[in-house]
């Protein structure tokens, strides 16, 4: 059984995400309404190894690691530049958080979220 089906053995925990519409033209962010959804998720605590590999900034704040569902669709980090995005925030539990790492693996992807507002 691959870690998809052991995945679905743990309680799953609905994900709300926010995902700004907005874009850089030349350098300036060009406000849009955002983008919202939701999706079921396995999600637990990250490990103390996880959170050495976060940026040095984000490791202070509370981590989670967030295994979605099959088929759930995808998350993004922030991406730089003059056509960057901002990342998206994930409410879990009533706390927001911002997607920091992704882990792309053959048969599943996890996101590693750092806690906002702390």
């Amino acid at each position: 059984m691959g870690l998809g089906g052991t995945l679905r053995r743990f309680a799953n925990v609905c994900v709300r995400v926010e995902r700004d519409a907005g874009y850089f033209d030349n350098g300036r962010w060009i406000n849009a309404d955002p983008e919202r959804f939701e999706f079921q998720a396995n999600v637990q605590p990250s490990t103390a190894r996880t959170i050495e590999r976060l940026p040095e900034g984000s490791r202070s704040q509370g981590a989670k690691t967030i295994y979605p569902a099959p088929g759930s669709g995808t998350l993004r980090t922030a991406d730089a530049g003059d056509d960057g995005y901002n990342a998206d925030q994930v409410t879990i539990d009533g706390r927001v958080y911002e997607i920091a790492m992704v882990e792309a693996w053959r048969q599943h992807t996890s996101y590693v979220a750092t806690r906002l507002g702390q």
